[in-house]
């Protein structure tokens, strides 16, 4: 009795040109392996033609006790791959001619990788541009001043005007994602959006301070 076929793979047997299988790997990357690009490597199982029957199915007239006549055997292959800046979750990685080798001449099949990059909570990212919330001490929203704002590569200073509201968003122009497929390090925006912070517990004299203060804006409205 002859050896199982894998179901869907070609016949060994087949003379026209076949193509290599293809080959789907799941990749997990960090929002930083994602801003910069990384390298990582993956090991994936591929078919190929059976050395022992040279994809016959058959060694000296009868069935190939290697590939128990498929004349097929997977093997473990390992690939270094360069996953390029600015790379988004959904996209694919294609390295051609990395998956299975081809029959008879065929081309060999392609290894896809499948990206997903973990979410970051300092940024949302929209595209190439990416959100960020920035607090804003209430004294520096009424009097104006700068707060520190986070980016992918380190914080920087940001100047707030006088009478910022809670919810104003800053637009940091080249401060986002790299263009995938940009020229000169192009990158996306950076939006900031301003959230005031109120003092929790403030000290008796902030809140004698305060209190004030809403004497004068009462005075102010009468």
């Amino acid at each position: 009795g002859g050896g199982s076929r894998t179901r869907g793979q070609p016949q060994a047997r087949a003379r026209r040109p076949q193509r290599g299988e293809d080959a789907e790997v799941p990749v997990e990357i960090s929002f930083d392996e994602a801003f910069r690009g990384a390298k990582r490597q993956i090991q994936l199982q591929v078919s190929e033609p059976c050395p022992t029957c040279g994809g016959t199915g058959e060694a000296r007239g009868q069935e190939c006790p290697t590939c128990d006549g498929t004349g097929f055997v997977r093997r473990t292959k390992t690939l270094e791959v360069n996953i390029p800046a600015g790379i988004a979750s959904g996209k694919r990685v294609r390295m051609a001619g990395q998956g299975g080798p081809g029959l008879n001449g065929g081309p060999a099949g392609d290894v896809n990788l499948i990206i997903t990059v973990k979410s970051d909570r300092r940024f949302e990212r929209e595209g190439d541009n990416l959100k960020t919330e920035v607090d804003v001490p209430v004294t520096t929203a009424v009097l104006g001043g700068e707060v520190e704002v986070p980016t992918p590569t380190g914080k920087v200073a940001l100047t707030v005007p006088a009478g910022t509201q809670s919810g104003r968003s800053f637009r940091l122009r080249g401060m986002g994602m790299p263009k995938l497929r940009g020229r000169n390090d192009e990158r996306g925006d950076l939006v900031a959006r301003a959230r005031i912070i109120i003092p929790r517990s403030p000290s008796d004299r902030e809140r004698e301070l305060y209190e004030e203060l809403r004497r004068i804006g009462q005075e102010r409205s009468s």
